[in-house]
Formats: structure tokens, sequence, C-alpha cells
């Protein structure tokens, strides 16, 4: 039981901390940067690149200057090709999870291998956040626990309608 809750937990974890984006050049300055969410991109073309993020989701909110959007640009290209091999990674090794039954000899071994996974993808996450962070001014770096409790209270409020319309669909479905 304990290996399927562990396995449970890292397949979470590996998916929640694999939302980064990937790192666009700017087309044309600040309007572009302001719609694109600091010229970032997510692999789909749309522009919520740093939404699965709540640190880096409320960074665009700061007023950056453009030497800190750049710095921020740089850092995710910089990372881009490790973030890429560790999403690599993890695909393989869930794509093995489909199929592997528990009384499968590579079992444990797979199970071992996504909790390396989410490890190593908390890590870089921890270490791009920690970077991200020293670029911001002492006053940016004030203001984001106020955004962080005010973008988790939005979230919070959006859970809370999506259950009542869940109960709602449900209630009309039973009767």
């Amino acid at each position: 039981m304990n290996i399927i809750r562990s396995a449970i937990l890292a397949t979470c974890a590996s998916v929640a901390v694999s939302g980064l984006a990937l790192a666009q050049a700017p087309e044309s300055g600040e309007r572009h940067l302001r719609h694109t969410h600091m010229g970032m991109m997510h692999k789909h073309g749309r522009a919520h690149a740093l939404r699965s993020d709540s640190f880096l989701g409320v960074i665009r909110q700061l007023e950056l200057s453009d030497e800190q959007r750049q710095g921020i640009r740089s850092l995710l290209e910089a990372n881009g090709g490790q973030r890429k091999a560790l999403r690599e990674r993890r695909q393989r090794n869930a794509a093995a999870m489909a199929t592997a039954l528990p009384n499968d000899p590579d079992y444990p071994a797979l199970i071992e291998e996504q909790k390396r996974l989410a490890a190593d993808l908390i890590q870089h996450r921890s270490e791009l956040r920690t970077q991200v962070f020293a670029l911001l001014t002492p006053e940016q770096q004030a203001r984001l626990p106020e955004l962080l409790a005010e973008r988790q209270a939005r979230i919070e409020e959006r859970r809370k309608k999506m259950r009542e319309r869940f109960r709602e669909r449900r209630a009309a479905a039973d009767a």
C-alpha cells in the first residue's frame, strides 16, 4: 500500500511540477511581453505559461523592468534543456507505469524512478524560483506574499463554484 501511495504522490508531484513554460523571444516590445506573460509561451501556444506555478504566475503582476524580464527569460532559456529532459524522462516512465502490473519484476524500479523524477523536478523548480526571486527588488519581494494569498483566494473561489455546479448538475441528473 505504501508503494502505491508513493507512486500516486510521485505522479501527482511530477505532473504539478512539469508545467513550467518555455521561453520565447519578444516580437514587438512591451505590448507583446504583457500579452504573453513576459514573452513566455505554453507549449500549446496559449499565453498562460506561468499559471502552473503560483510563484512564477504572480511575478508578472510586479511591474518588472525590462532588465528583470530579460533576466527571467534568460533563466528560462538556460533551464529549458534540463526541464525538457526531465519532462521526457517522466513521460517515458509514465508510459511504462501505465502498462506495468504490481507483480512485474520491473515495477519497484519504475516506482523508484518516478520518485527520483518527482524529486528532481521539485529541486529544479525550487532552484528556478530562487534565481527569479533574486532578480526582484526588495519591494517586489515584499509584495509576493500578498499576491500569492490573493491568487490562492481566487483559486479557492473558483473551486467552490465548480463544486457547486457539479452538485447542481448531479442533483438535476438524479431528479
